[in-house]
């Protein structure tokens, strides 16, 4: 939304120019029940949820290279990244180990099957 009020589209370019947030609004329908019969029913904007840049969300997605030059986008640009705030971030997906939980483990040894137990234990 503008400072004038008018809603406009924007285009992942001049989310990054303007430091503005490449997001797609969350709409809520909700509707007046009575006897059965809607008596009312209207959309309520709830929020904005980020899109990830050549999702399919994206405006950008399936545009053939002569199209995304035109936008000002870079055609070989693989996307799957978040334009927040006008800074492009990544979400990094993080495994650690579970402190305290006993992780049971099976091994082929010698022909049979060995059952091993871990304790990664935390000091408090």
């Amino acid at each position: 939304m503008e400072l004038d009020g008018s809603v406009t589209h924007v285009a992942p370019v001049e989310a990054r120019l303007r430091n503005l947030t490449y997001g797609s609004p969350i709409m809520l329908e909700c509707s007046i029940v009575e006897d059965e019969k809607i008596l009312e029913s209207r959309f309520i904007h709830i929020g904005d949820i980020p899109v990830m840049v050549k999702s399919n969300a994206c405006i950008l997605h399936n545009l053939p290279d002569t199209k995304l030059i035109e936008l000002g986008e870079d055609p070989k640009d693989p996307g799957g990244y978040f334009v927040i705030n006008g800074s492009e971030r990544v979400i990094i997906g993080l495994e650690d180990l579970s402190y305290n939980k006993i992780i049971v483990d099976t091994e082929e040894a010698t022909g049979s099957l060995v059952y091993k137990a871990k304790v990664y234990s935390s000091i408090v």
